[in-house]
């Protein structure tokens, strides 16, 4: 059941529905991460684009990728990005859908 019940202080009950959320299974590696990374991804929806957005630490964004939806599987190649730690992001149609640390060496 996707409600929550929310019970006032006057004893009222107000149910709210929550959208269901996709199955998701996304997986980034290898991490530590040299000339590029993977990622594996299975988005259980229909439609809808989805994208990898990759950010440094001050959150400037510094790679933005689309994950096709015919492959399950897509290598992405950072041997222009400088070594150290980013932050990524998975989003579709404005949903998060996963967020994680990524760390390039070379």
């Amino acid at each position: 059941n996707n409600r929550i019940r929310k019970v006032s202080n006057m004893g009222t009950m107000t149910a709210i529905n929550i959208p269901s959320t996709p199955m998701v299974n996304i997986k980034v590696y290898p991490n530590p991460a040299n000339t590029s990374f993977t990622v594996s991804y299975r988005i259980g929806r229909n439609g809808g684009e989805v994208k990898m957005i990759l950010s440094d630490l001050f959150g400037k964004t510094v790679l933005e990728s689309v994950l096709p939806t015919e492959e399950k599987e897509i290598t992405i190649r950072i041997e222009d990005l400088q070594p150290g730690v980013y932050c990524y992001r998975i989003v579709s149609d404005c949903q998060l859908l996963k967020i994680g640390k990524i760390t390039f060496i070379k």
